[in-house]
């Protein structure tokens, strides 16, 4: 058999190239769609009326709990659990606080007692700086997300009026930022992870 021309051996190669690349995007579109199966949804309404998330990842044997996203004026906020291989996690508070100026950098947590709460920082970012004619800086506004985590006694012991504060405080500025969830969100969460 003789050898193919040129344009004869580039449509080929081509055409080699063209099915092997379908064959790769239909392997991951399959891979794809079985990893979206792996995953489900749901939300279910725990007794106290509270509407709660779950995502469940069958392949990973995980399980994560949320409550609604509280919006405050300067924080957001929710109450979670994740649960891995069956065994419960820690229950926590997370989200992200915003303010203007510099980078607060908080590295601690209270309770409104003064006790202190098991806290993690998370991402510090610029959302958005805008440039003030008279200032050598713009003004930006930076979100700082959090992580405190809570035992049901400490939200017991610690909330007042139906509600859970915490204040994030320390970093170089000294700045302080309160949050706060209502308890109803908490104890839905641990309702439902204990649940099911």
């Amino acid at each position: 058999m003789g050898e193919m021309p040129p344009s004869t051996k580039v449509t080929h190669m081509f055409g080699v190239l063209l099915s092997r690349a379908c064959v790769a995007a239909m392997a991951l579109t399959v891979a794809g769609a079985a990893v979206a199966q792996d995953i489900e949804d749901s939300t279910v309404t725990a007794s106290n009326g509270v509407l709660v998330s779950i995502k469940t990842i069958a392949r990973a044997n995980r399980r994560e709990i949320y409550s609604p996203m509280v919006e405050g004026d300067s924080t957001d906020i929710y109450a979670g659990r994740i649960d891995i291989g069956g065994a419960a996690g820690a229950l926590f508070l997370q989200g992200s606080a915003y303010y203007l100026g510099r980078a607060h950098l908080y590295d601690r947590a209270e309770f409104l007692d003064g006790d202190l709460a098991a806290f993690k920082r998370g991402p510090v970012m610029v959302r958005e700086c805008i440039p003030k004619p008279d200032a050598p800086q713009p003004d930006c506004l930076w979100s700082e997300d959090f992580t405190v985590t809570v035992t049901p006694d400490e939200v017991a012991h610690h909330s007042n009026d139906g509600m859970l504060e915490v204040e994030l405080s320390g970093g170089p500025t000294l700045e302080k930022t309160k949050l706060s969830i209502p308890v109803d969100h908490i104890y839905a969460v641990v309702e439902v992870a204990n649940a099911h």
